[in-house]
């Protein structure tokens, strides 16, 4: 048996019927079914909404696919749920998210950073005034070095969240 579709607002139901989410039938309708699949306006990707037992009653959650992780976004008790809801619902779920970064990271970063510079500010002179290649040469080694370092101090910073 197929899940059901509401498209642009609209429940295409089994028996051929088609009225609208945003009305006393739709909302007859969500009572009677635990799932569906929502298909927005636009360009948000269509996802499906399931109903799970908690505390309090029944709740609405719409579930999609990104990057191969499944997300959760609650939509709210059946009483709540609405196309415009529905379309709020699909683009946070077209949204990927991000990253966190915490401030011990982005703490060791700056000091990295701070230190990079540092290193590359002190080898300008040196390289402004070189002549030779090895002399060149050597002035990459150290920021490379200096750059390998920071990473390191990230890596560090990082215990288990990095893959070698």
């Amino acid at each position: 048996m197929a899940i059901p579709s509401v498209v642009q607002g609209m429940v295409e139901a089994e028996d051929g019927k088609v009225f609208e989410l945003d009305s006393p039938k739709g909302q007859a309708w969500l009572e009677s079914i635990s799932s569906f699949r929502f298909e927005p306006v636009g360009g948000n990707k269509p996802y499906t909404v399931r109903k799970e037992s908690g505390k309090g009653g029944d709740y609405w959650y719409g579930y999609r696919k990104v990057a191969g992780k499944l997300h959760k976004k609650y939509a709210g008790k059946t009483s709540e749920l609405s196309t415009a809801k529905l379309e709020e619902i699909a683009k946070s779920l077209n949204t990927l998210p991000q990253p966190r970064v915490t401030h011990a990271v982005a703490e060791v970063t700056e000091t990295n950073a701070l230190g990079v510079a540092r290193a590359v500010t002190d080898s300008l002179p040196v390289t402004a005034r070189v002549l030779e290649d090895s002399d060149r040469l050597t002035a990459l080694e150290l920021q490379v070095q200096a750059l390998q370092e920071s990473l390191e101090s990230l890596r560090e910073a990082l215990p288990g969240k990095l893959r070698a």
